[in-house]
């Protein structure tokens, strides 16, 4: 085993040009832990869940 650390790599989507009133709207509607638990899901995508950022 070599001593590169492992990565790991997730698509990225590409996030619309701007986001639609109605849209922030309906954001603005969710209750708190809903958009808390959407967040988590997003960032979970887009980074390893079990790493541990030390700085």
């Amino acid at each position: 085993m070599t001593s590169q650390s492992i990565q790991f790599t997730h698509p990225v989507p590409t996030p619309p040009q701007r986001w639609s009133v109605a849209a922030v709207e309906e954001l603005f509607k969710l209750p708190f832990a809903d958009l808390l638990f959407q967040a988590q899901q997003v960032h979970r995508a887009h980074f390893d869940p079990n790493q541990v950022q030390l700085s």
